[in-house]
């Protein structure tokens, strides 16, 4: 008699795993390639390597059907693509400006409806020209990873490593003219946008400090050097600082 009871709570221990195995195989997806996102969507300006902006969309339902539309001015377009297994997708819009007057709206079959605006807080930009074509070009997953590698134009032995798509962000702060001028090797190298961030004023909250700055995309693997030159050797007479380089691993 002493074993009907070790026995009878065997049964129930095994019934009691079987029922939780059960349970723990029922739990896992139908499409295990497919990653069920549990963000909610939302859609993103993005760093791009191209002269036009991008957008890159995430938290979307794994392969959803995704409509883009885009209003710039009296410009229209839409794009119908695939979200990706992890639910994002990424947009070029050539044509258009980072502003005010820029509109991106996506939705998808199941009723979601997100609206990106073109800048916070808005900013004014001239009216495209004559004959600009506004062309949404769709993201491949790899261009969706491209990163932006910021370095300080005034530190010296720089060295920094990225991939081919990658951003190289070169920054000069201060207020007034630059105090470098920049080479790239242009083998490795294209310069996509020049440009000077403003002073902040007294009474705005401003991300960035002023100052010059200039944005390369790699666009071919190896070593490559930007060279750095203190902008008072351009002056009469000239300063004797020297060149200074900035050294670049770009892999694939």
């Amino acid at each position: 008699m002493t074993g009907l009871p070790y026995r009878i709570g065997l049964s129930l221990a095994l019934c009691v795993v079987f029922i939780l195995a059960s349970h723990s195989v029922m739990a896992y997806p139908l499409h295990p390639q497919s990653t069920v996102s549990t963000q909610r969507p939302n859609v993103q300006a993005a760093m791009s390597p191209d002269p036009y902006p991008r957008v890159i969309g995430k938290g979307w339902v794994p392969l959803a059907r995704v409509s883009v539309t885009v209003r710039f001015y009296g410009l229209h377009a839409t794009r119908h693509l695939r979200a990706s297994r992890t639910g994002a997708f990424g947009i070029g819009l050539e044509g258009v400006h980072w502003c005010r007057n820029l509109t991106v709206v996506s939705t998808d079959t199941v009723g979601h409806r997100i609206v990106l605006h073109g800048s916070i807080p808005p900013s004014s930009c001239p009216p495209p020209s004559a004959g600009t074509k506004l062309v949404l070009h769709v993201l491949t997953a790899k261009q969706m990873q491209a990163r932006q590698i910021t370095v300080d134009a005034t530190k010296p032995n720089l060295s920094v490593t990225m991939h081919v798509g990658d951003v190289l962000y070169v920054f000069d702060p201060g207020a007034g003219q630059p105090s470098v001028t920049l080479t790239p090797d242009e083998s490795h190298f294209r310069l996509i946008e020049q440009g000077k961030l403003p002073d902040c004023l007294p009474t705005a909250s401003c991300p960035f400090p002023p100052g010059n700055y200039w944005r390369l995309v790699a666009i071919a693997p190896g070593d490559a050097i930007v060279t750095l030159s203190a902008a008072c050797r351009q002056s009469k007479p000239p300063c004797m600082l020297p060149d200074r380089a900035l050294r670049v691993t770009i892999l694939p």
